[in-house]
Parts: structure tokens; sequence; C-alpha cells
């Protein structure tokens, strides 16, 4: 469910605001509210699986969005929807996921007690005209998105397109009431964790941290499995300084110019940012996770040990199986 939601919701906040309930709905349902193992095992399940196997898809995180900009910004090049997930769904996407699970469940399902069955479900109620124009308008945006190749119309204006349909008076999807009740606070927390990435640009911190780093590298030496996964290394420091939205910004850039000077083509330098700014280490990297810790169904020494060994795993163990996915299919 939660990977299955990240091709039909982009932004990661809004997953998350519409998984969290139902995943509540399941742990209450099932007569374990008060369970911490239970609550952790179901919630973390749908958390970490649509953010961490979101980012197999371009649309599927903020982060993806800025690498791919960034990268038609500075060479004029476009990664297509299609594209990307044809590079990263399989190992960063699947096989990801699959990793979240087990994951998760080493550390709480394997200690909850056997399930009582709930009783009979209620029968569930049709779809009104306006869920019905909603689904209309995802699949619609799924399939814009999945043949951007064809149209050539970039991934961004088919979500301002779909955005503008949901508002359009009279047939949009949302009201003017609804709009009054969106969380503008936490876009001011969105802004403010933009501007610590453009401070630390700006005072010459990022610049400084990246130098020294390319300074102990010399990719030269390494071959093409070295060279791509040193991209992504040298980018992860970085992670832990600002919010990974703001690292994509920053890094991707810098990375561009490295891999011309070692001869590694443009595409295989943005997706080895992307893997990195895939590696959510802590909550406060990301802005889905802190907005999952306000539901307090489960602690943040429980989030954070998932999220830290799930992206340490990730990083010794996906990373290079992603870029000898990339060898074998002939990206790189």
């Amino acid at each position: 469910m939660g990977l299955a939601s990240a091709f039909l919701v982009p932004s990661g906040v809004v997953r998350v605001l519409l998984l969290m309930p139902i995943g509540i709905a399941i742990v209450d349902g099932l007569g374990e509210r008060d369970c911490r193992s239970a609550n952790a095992a179901v919630l973390l399940s749908l958390l970490c699986s649509t953010y961490y196997g979101g980012c197999g898809i371009l649309t599927g995180s903020v982060p993806n969005m800025v690498v791919a900009g960034q990268l038609e910004q500075a060479s004029g090049e476009v990664i297509y929807w299609s594209q990307w997930l044809r590079w990263m769904f399989p190992v960063i996407g699947l096989i990801r996921t699959g990793l979240c699970l087990a994951v998760v469940w080493y550390l709480f399902g394997r200690r909850m007690k056997p399930l009582r069955p709930p009783g009979k479900p209620r029968a569930a109620s049709p779809l009104n005209s306006t869920q019905k124009k909603t689904l209309v308008i995802l699949a619609l945006g799924i399939g814009l998105w999945s043949t951007d190749s064809v149209h050539g119309l970039a991934p961004v204006f088919v979500g301002l397109v779909l955005a503008t349909v949901c508002l359009a008076p009279a047939w949009g999807t949302l009201s003017i009431r609804q709009l009054r009740e969106v969380n503008f606070p936490f876009f001011f927390y969105l802004a403010a964790l933009f501007s610590i990435g453009s401070v630390l640009e700006s005072s010459g911190v990022t610049a400084a941290v990246t130098d020294h780093l390319l300074l102990q590298l010399e990719l030269a030496q390494y071959g093409w499995l070295g060279k791509h996964l040193a991209l992504t290394a040298i980018v992860l420091p970085l992670d832990f300084l600002m919010d990974i939205a703001a690292v994509a910004g920053v890094a991707t850039p810098s990375m561009l110019k490295l891999g011309e000077l070692h001869g590694i083509a443009h595409t295989p330098v943005a997706m080895s940012v992307a893997m990195a700014t895939s590696l959510v280490f802590l909550p406060y990297q990301s802005a889905p996770f802190m907005v999952a810790l306000t539901f307090r169904r489960f602690s943040l020494g429980q989030l954070a040990l998932c999220m830290l060994l799930i992206s340490a795993l990730s990083f010794l163990l996906l990373c290079p199986l992603n870029v000898l996915y990339w060898r074998v299919t002939g990206l790189i």
C-alpha cells in the first residue's frame, strides 16, 4: 500500500497524511491501540515503504525532482519519468521496500503477540462523485507521467496541470473552505529547512565540505563501481547538515562538474546523487518523517532506529546493487 501510493500521490508529506490514519485504524481495529510494537510495526511499514520505496519513482520524492531539475538546468538533459522508473525502481523501489519490511519485522513485528482476528468488517460505501473525480485525475497523472518520453511534457508541468484541475471552479475536487484548512505553519517549517541549506551554501560551508571531500577522493583510480559509489558517498555528509531536498539542490551541480572531470556521463552522476538523497538516517532530515511523528503512535527512538538500519543497509547493499544494475542494463 505504501509503495503503491507513491505512484498516485507525488508528495511524501501528503502520502503520510493519508496513510497514517489508515494504519491507525488498522491497529485500533485489531484491538492493539496500546501495543507499542503493533503501532510501530504497522505504521512504520507504511511510512518507510512509501518514502524509501517511493524514491524509486521520479515524482515519489521532492529531492528526485530537484535533482532532475538541476540536471536539466546544468546540462540541458531531461530525465523522463519512465527513464527514472527504469533505472531506479527495480532496486531502490521494489527491493528496498522489501528491505524496509524486513527491518520493521525484525525490530517490531517479531515481538508482537498473535493478533486476534477482527469481527466482520463493515460493508464499503460506494464512491461519491468527488472521490471518482479524484481517481480520474490521479489516473490521468500516472498516464501522463508514464508516457512523458513520448509527449515530452516535464513531470513538474503535469503536476501543475493536475493541481489546476483540482482547483477548477465548480468541477474541481477542492473547495475554498478546504484550502483554508491547509497547515500553513508547516510550509514555514519547510521554508526554514531550505533556508538552512541556502545559508550553508552562501556562507561557503557547503563548498568547503565538498572541496575537502573531493581532495580525499581521487576518482580516477576507481573502477566503474567505485566512481559512482564515491559520488554517492561525497554527498552523504551533507544529508546531516540540511533537509535532503536542499542537499539535492546544493550538491547536484558540483557533482555534475566532478563527473565531467572524470568522464562520467551526466545522467549516472545525477542518479548517484539521487541515491544519496534517498538515504534519510534521522527524522529531521526529511519532512514526511517529522509529520509522521506528530501522530504520536510510535516513539522517536523507534523511528530513528528503523531509519538508521534501513539507510545503512541501503548504502552498503542496495547502492552497489543498483550501480551493478545500471552496468548490466547499459546506463553506464
